[in-house]
C-alpha cells in the first residue's frame, strides 16, 4: 500500500493549523510547525511532499523559510504554498517570485485548499515519475556505453598478453588514485572527471589491436625498431576511437579515451612517447593512466618479465631502476600512490589474471 503524501502547516496561529488539519487529514498526513525554525528541523527528518507556509511569523518568518527550503533541498524537491492574509499582492508577489508554487488567502476557504493542494501534489508526483523515468534511462545509458567501452578494449586483450583482468583492474586503480587527488585538488580535478577517466580507461591500449603478434607477444626485449612500432599504438588508437566518435557522435567516454591512448605513455619529464610532452601539457587523467599502467605492468607477468612483488612494485615506481623513474611521474600522483598503493595491491590480488 503507497503511503499517502505527507503536508507541513507552518503558522504561529493554533487556530489556522486546526482549520487546515479537518481540511485536508482525511487526504493527506498532516504535520504542524508554530514557527519556522522547528520546520526547518521537520523537513529535515521528515522530507515533506508539500508545505504550506505561513508569510507573517515571529522569528523567523516565511520568507526566511522559504529561503532556506530553496536553499537545502531545492523548490521541486519540496514544494512551498504561501498562506497570506487578504489584500496581500505584495505579499503574494515576493512568494512567487522566490519560488513558491502558489498561495492561498486566509481565511480559508476547505475547497479552495483541497483543490490547490490537490493541484501541487499531482504536479509534484508526476515530476518524482519523470525523474524516476529519466534516471532509469540515464543508468541503462551508461551500462551500455560501459558494455560498448569495454567490448572495444577487449579487442586489444585478444590480441595481447594481457587479460581482461587487467581492463577491470586499471579501472579501480583510476577509481582510487583520482579519488585520492580529487580529494586533495577539489578545484582542479571533480568526481565527475574522475568517473570520466574510469570509464575511458580500459581503451587506453586499444590501439594494440594494430600491432604485429611478434612484436606484442615476443618474449624478451624489443629491438629499437620493434620499440618504434611498439609506439605507435598510441596513435594507432587515436585513429581507432576518432573512427568511433566520427560514427557514433561525440561521446564523452570516447574523447577521453582518444585522451588517455594519445597520451598515457608521455612523462613528467619529456621522456615519453609519442610526443615527448612534459609536465602541464600531459592532460591530468593520463598523468594519472601513466601510473596506473607502469604499476599493472610490473605486478603482472608478461611475455618479457616475470610479475613483480608489489613491495618491489611500489619500490620502482618509488625510487626507480634501470627502466622507470621517479621523475617520469607527476609528482602529485606520486604522492597519492604512497597513500593508496595497499588498495591497489588488494585490488590485484583479487583481480589476478
Amino acid at each position: 500500500m503507497n503511503r499517502r503524501p505527507l503536508v507541513l502547516v507552518v503558522d504561529d496561529e493554533p487556530i489556522n493549523i486546526d482549520i487546515l488539519y479537518e481540511t485536508l487529514h482525511r487526504h493527506y498526513r498532516v504535520q504542524a510547525s508554530l514557527e519556522g525554525d522547528l520546520a526547518l528541523d521537520i523537513i529535515e527528518r521528515d522530507r515533506p511532499d508539500l508545505v504550506l507556509l505561513d508569510v507573517r511569523m515571529p522569528g523567523t518568518d516565511g520568507y526566511e523559510v522559504l529561503d532556506r527550503i530553496n536553499e537545502r533541498w531545492g523548490l521541486k524537491e519540496i514544494p512551498v504554498i504561501f498562506l497570506t492574509g487578504r489584500d496581500t499582492q505584495v505579499e503574494e508577489a515576493r512568494g512567487l517570485a522566490m519560488g513558491a508554487c502558489d498561495y492561498i488567502t486566509k481565511p480559508f476557504h476547505p475547497d479552495t485548499v483541497l483543490a490547490r493542494v490537490g493541484v501541487q501534489m499531482a504536479l509534484k508526483e508526476h515530476r518524482d515519475m519523470l525523474q524516476k523515468a529519466l534516471i532509469k534511462t540515464r543508468d541503462e545509458l551508461v551500462r551500455h556505453q560501459e558494455a560498448t567501452i569495454e567490448t572495444m578494449a577487449y579487442m586489444s586483450v585478444l590480441r595481447d598478453a594481457e587479460t581482461g583482468a587487467h581492463i577491470q583492474r586499471t579501472k579501480k586503480y583510476m577509481q582510487v588514485l583520482g579519488d585520492a587527488l580529487a580529494q586533495r585538488y577539489p578545484k582542479t580535478l571533480s568526481p565527475e572527471e574522475v568517473e570520466l577517466a574510469v570509464l575511458a580507461a580500459p581503451l587506453h591500449d586499444v590501439g594494440k589491436v594494430g600491432i604485429s603478434d611478434l612484436i606484442l607477444q615476443k618474449p624478451g626485449r624489443l629491438t629499437v625498431k620493434e620499440f618504434e612500432i611498439m609506439k605507435t599504438h598510441t596513435t594507432i588508437g587515436v585513429d581507432i576511437l576518432k573512427s568511433a566518435v566520427a560514427a557514433t557522435g561525440k561521446n564523452p567516454v570516447l574523447l577521453k579515451g582518444i585522451e588517455l591512448s594519445a597520451y598515457h605513455h608521455e612523462r613528467w619529464d619529456g621522456t615519453g612517447y609519442p610526443f615527448g610532452l612534459k609536465r602541464g601539457k600531459i592532460p591530468m587523467a593520463a598523468r594519472i593512466m601513466h601510473l596506473v599502467d607502469v604499476y599493472d605492468a610490473l605486478v603482472s607477468k608478461r611475455p618479457y618479465k616475470e610479475a613483480f612483488s608489489h613491495e618491489k612494485a611500489v619500490a620502482v615506481i618509488l625510487k626507480g631502476d634501470d627502466r622507470t623513474r621517479p621523475e617520469h611521474f607527476w609528482p602529485a600522483v606520486l604522492n597519492a600512490f604512497e597513500t593508496v598503493h595497499e588498495s591497489m595491491r588488494r585490488i590485484h590480488e583479487s583481480m589476478e589474471d
